[in-house]
């Protein structure tokens, strides 16, 4: 009788750890990316020129938007490369 009991015993172990090596890896989860997104600032500016001083006006205006566009794009993008660097993936 005591030595049934060890064999139920090492039988259920080694049942245990056959269904522990067994199991399917788990796929990993994706880490989402925490840049900034596009903000509604840049945007296609509307004008109504019809002096000269609107027409600076416009120019300036939509140097500034161009200027502030850039600088998103870029931040965008050195964000995204971070995130590609971190996590050791790669655009292709």
């Amino acid at each position: 009788m005591r030595y049934k009991k060890m064999k139920i015993g090492a039988m259920s172990a080694c049942l245990m750890t056959l269904v522990a090596c067994s199991t399917n890896e788990k796929p990993p989860i994706k880490q989402p990316i925490l840049c900034p997104t596009a903000s509604t600032t840049c945007k296609q500016l509307n004008v109504n020129i019809k002096t000269n001083a609107d027409l600076a006006n416009a120019l300036d205006a939509s140097l500034n938007m161009t200027e502030l566009c850039i600088t998103e794009n870029i931040a965008l993008k050195n964000c995204i490369s971070d995130f590609n660097k971190n996590t050791g993936t790669t655009n292709k």
